[in-house]
């Protein structure tokens, strides 16, 4: 755990609140990880309509909002992720940028990653990462409580 002043910033300044190791989603194959983020991105940039009220809903109107969150998740495909990721990025020109490749394929556009800089020193990272919103719970039972049991 580090000060938030040294966690590493978006270009906005936005400091990201916790820095998963990229090795967790392969070796538990929760690819799911990745598309959650991306849907949590475009949901709290108003793409996706996610049901809450109209005064909570992020300044960015989309023309066509699309379903996010349905009793049987088949509101949004990964072409709808990233149509919206698209449109956001076309759409939010003063915000953060995120990289966009109009040649390739419906799906594979926009790679949701954008520049992520250093909290200590300041200096964008050589890679671009992958940020966005996520849910995260900590359990309550740890393996340090039950070694013992």
């Amino acid at each position: 755990i580090v000060p938030e002043e040294d966690m590493p910033f978006l270009e906005d300044g936005r400091a990201v609140d916790v820095v998963l190791n990229p090795l967790g989603v392969p070796s538990r194959m929760n690819i799911g990880q990745i598309l959650e983020t991306h849907l949590g991105w475009a949901a709290a940039h108003g793409i996706f309509e996610d049901g809450g009220p109209v005064s909570t809903r992020a300044p960015i109107n989309a023309p066509n909002p699309r379903a996010v969150a349905t009793p049987v998740f088949d509101g949004a495909s990964p072409e709808d992720v990233d149509a919206a990721l698209v449109e956001w990025s076309k759409a939010a020109t003063d915000s953060v940028k995120m990289t966009v490749d109009e040649k390739a394929p419906a799906g594979e556009r926009c790679s949701g990653k954008v520049t992520l800089f250093d909290g200590k020193s300041g200096e964008p990272f050589s890679q671009q990462v992958t940020v966005g919103f996520m849910y995260i719970l900590k359990l309550l039972h740890l393996v340090d409580d039950k070694i013992h049991a």
